[in-house]
């Protein structure tokens, strides 16, 4: 039984997809049994000590008008908010994704 097939099977029996049961595999390789207990703790710590999502709100707004106004480019926007308030920091595409949402025009 080659490893796809055997991804396959694992699979079909948990009810999950192949893509899950690969990364799962992955993820352990070297060790010498799974446990079901690690892998959930593990996936715990990682689900809350992942960055939190920040919303686009009227601070942000204020920011993103007032520097490009001042001829600052959307990846300097989103550095200088960075350095003004690190948890109300923003990605460039988040900028981007704002002015095709809002038909942005200065």
């Amino acid at each position: 039984m080659n490893w796809i097939s055997l991804h396959a099977a694992i699979s079909r029996e948990l009810g999950r997809s192949n893509k899950t049961i690969s990364r799962e595999l992955k993820r352990l390789a070297g060790q010498e049994a799974y446990s079901a207990e690690k892998a959930d703790a593990h996936s715990h710590d990682q689900r809350h000590s992942a960055r939190k999502a920040v919303r686009f709100d009227s601070w942000h707004q204020e920011q993103l008008k007032r520097l490009l106004k001042m001829g600052f480019s959307p990846e300097q926007v989103a550095g200088r908010m960075t350095l003004k308030a690190a948890n109300k920091a923003l990605g460039c595409s988040t900028l981007y994704r704002y002015f095709t949402r809002h038909d942005w025009r200065q």
